[in-house]
């Protein structure tokens, strides 16, 4: 017997999904998350599991966990007392930026803030130059002065970012070594380690950020370590992260940042494996929790990719799922300005207190408040299988805060609320598709978490988009996506040579130095199945912006030539045109270590009844224009494969609901997803 868990922790709820690997059963489970330490609402979820006897202790192989802890340290500026070590002359790079203006006409925009104070920001003397020449050696005692300062100002963690320490990072691991010595406390982050690029304002600021939580990463992964080993000792432990695969422990405790977006990037991952069971390669993604709402495009079946992703507005230029986040959650706040105009978001009740027909503290009308009062979502079943949900709190809080302020009728003020909100999620799927010259009706919206399913038909209705896929599992999407994700890591350097200067020889071994420090980072047990790619990222010299080109063969002796003939062939099928008169620029080399893990096989429905149809109940609930309409109410593990649900209708699942509207129809694949016809098409 064989036990693998997936586990999310969201804003508001702790998401769990157990596959058993022997049975092909898939157990599903919820929890809301805690604060502040999230790790205690993990186990007291796992412990819910033991105690039902739906997980067995011993047969637990391997644990898979999403988070948002580093997101929310940066978020909340609740990270470490930071201190940073640079070349001297460098100390202002973090203020200084790339001085471009947030908002060009803005007088009154305020810079975003510095994590790291300037008195707390250390020159020490040593240079290297862009082809990785030491013209200066590394003053150690000066190095030694400047940690022993830090120490003393209270510093937890010190990010180290010395000029062009990616084209040779000696003088970094020097103090590293140094620091590991004579400052054991202290946790370090280095830049060529984090980033081993260009560019110092960006790589100085993700090596900050990383050092920001790396300490509470550290406190968070021990927890978490010491619970799965309490567990069963044998299994191993993965944490997702951002690139959408998972790294075990040790790599994640170095790595901190590099798990921001492990949660989005996880449920693309889910959802490109279900994707792929229903036939589907073209979609896009909306995932809709608590707190936001995080779409994507996948095309070909593999999704976008970006290294041009901001947290909290800082540069991460990590290679991450190209995820469009805002904030539109179940438990976004409706509020009327001071103009008297309704509003939703960006603030968030959470898990604690929560929205107002949880009964637990929270007054204040949100997303998931107007749902209850229009009659979409079961209130006679608990949400998650342990809230217990109120018409009269949802109605009070609707009621007192916007339906009564803008003198409207509580459906129309709860329908307005929706229709904000609905607004806000379009707007952030046409930036991922339209602005991108992609026509959105061309694909499938593939809705997931606990709020999503409830808006998805309305808003493909409203893209143009023909067909929605709810998966069976949306509630606890992200949790299963953290199983399907292979264990992968990237290594990248930047080199910066023509591909007329370049050689086969030196390209090769500069794969080769990659690949020996991209090996040494897995850590799970099947090593013997890891696969390596490598690729370039090219340019046109002068340009700011990279294709990259796979690599078949890294001994090729014709290899600069191929690798330019593929860029231009890339280039024009990207745009339309090359530029033959310019010469071609190798911009950093990748080198990606893939240790392939089997996704859950879930169980193939049946396509004929057993038992007789189990009767849907009646229900009453509001359609936009169409207002309350007599509709029936399905519950998801009720129906079979193939089976139709004639629109208006209501289908509960465990930890989501999905709606569909009139004049649409729904149907069940074969693994349990529903499938809904929104007659919009193209």
């Amino acid at each position: 017997m064989s036990l693998r868990i997936g586990i999310d922790v969201g804003g508001t709820f702790t998401d769990f999904l157990v596959s058993d690997d022997a049975t092909n059963d898939v157990t599903s489970w919820k929890t809301p998350t805690s604060r502040p330490d999230p790790s205690v609402g993990v186990f007291e979820g796992l412990g819910e599991l033991v105690k039902r006897g739906l997980v067995r202790p011993r047969e637990v192989t391997e644990v898979s966990v999403s988070n948002t802890v580093a997101l929310n340290a940066v978020l909340e500026r609740k990270g470490a007392r930071t201190g940073m070590l640079m070349t001297r002359g460098f100390r202002d790079i973090l203020e200084i930026a790339r001085e471009r203006r947030r908002s060009l006409y803005d007088l009154q925009q305020e810079n975003l803030p510095v994590l790291i104070p300037r008195y707390l920001r250390v020159e020490v003397d040593e240079r290297v130059n862009a082809a990785g020449e030491v013209l200066r050696p590394l003053d150690l005692e000066q190095a030694r002065q400047a940690l022993r300062l830090l120490a003393r100002q209270g510093v937890e963690a010190v990010a180290v970012c010395l000029l062009h320490a990616y084209a040779n990072p000696d003088h970094e691991r020097r103090i590293k070594q140094l620091a590991q010595t004579e400052f054991p406390k202290l946790f370090i982050s280095l830049s060529h380690e984090v980033l081993r690029e260009y560019r110092e304002y960006e790589r100085a600021t993700i090596t900050t950020l990383n050092a920001y939580v790396m300490p509470v990463m550290r406190q968070y992964l021990n927890g978490l370590e010491n619970g799965i080993r309490r567990l069963n000792p044998l299994s191993v432990a993965f944490v997702a992260h951002s690139g959408g695969g998972v790294m075990g422990i040790r790599a994640t405790r170095e790595r901190a940042i590099h798990t921001a977006f492990s949660g989005p990037s996880a449920g693309v991952r889910g959802a490109t494996y279900l994707a792929s069971l229903a036939g589907c390669r073209e979609f896009i993604t909306m995932d809709m929790g608590g707190t936001s709402c995080d779409v994507a495009v996948v095309q070909g079946g593999t999704p976008e990719m970006t290294s041009r992703s901001a947290v909290a507005g800082y540069p991460l230029s990590l290679r991450t799922v190209d995820i469009h986040s805002i904030s539109a959650g179940g438990g976004t706040i409706a509020w009327v300005d001071n103009g008297g105009l309704l509003r939703v978001g960006p603030e968030s009740t959470g898990s604690v207190p929560g929205p107002a027909c949880y009964q637990r503290g929270g007054t204040r009308p949100t997303i998931t408040d107007a749902h209850v009062v229009l009659g979409h979502i079961d209130t006679e079943n608990r949400l998650a299988g342990s809230i217990e949900l109120s018409v009269d709190a949802a109605t009070d809080a609707i009621a007192r805060e916007v339906a009564g302020p803008l003198g409207l009728e509580l459906a129309e003020a709860a329908a307005g609320i929706l229709t904000i909100a609905d607004a806000a999620m379009v707007r952030a799927i046409e930036v991922v598709s339209l602005e991108r010259g992609l026509n959105p009706g061309d694909f499938t919206l593939i809705a997931f978490g606990g709020a999503a399913p409830l808006h998805a038909s309305s808003i493909a209705r409203q893209l143009g988009i023909g067909r929605v896929l709810v998966p069976k599992q949306a509630g606890v999407l992200c949790a299963l996506g953290t199983l399907c994700c292979d264990e992968r890591y990237e290594v990248t350097r930047t080199i910066l040579i023509t591909t007329g200067d370049a050689r086969s020889g030196g390209l090769a071994t500069i794969l080769r130095d990659m690949e020996l420090e991209a090996r040494a980072l897995p850590e799970g047990p099947e090593l013997a199945a890891m696969r390596v790619s490598y690729g370039f990222d090219l340019r046109y010299h002068g340009q700011t912006s990279s294709l990259e080109v796979a690599v078949e063969v890294i001994d090729a002796p014709d290899m600069p030539t191929r690798l330019a003939a593929e860029f231009e062939r890339r280039y024009r099928e990207t745009f339309g045109y090359t530029m033959p008169d310019t010469v071609v620029e190798i911009e950093r080399a990748r080198v990606t270590i893939r240790v392939p893990r089997s996704a859950p096989d879930l169980r193939l429905l049946n396509t004929t009844r057993t038992v007789a149809r189990p009767r849907a109940r009646n229900w009453l609930a509001h359609f936009d224009q169409h207002g309350f309409l007599s509709c029936a109410l399905y519950q998801l593990d009720d129906l079979v494969s193939a089976e139709v649900v004639q629109g208006p209708a209501v289908i509960n699942a465990f930890g989501s609901t999905i709606l569909v509207h009139p004049n649409q129809t729904a149907s069940v694949d074969p693994h349990g997803s529903v499938v809904i016809s929104t007659a919009a098409g193209n």
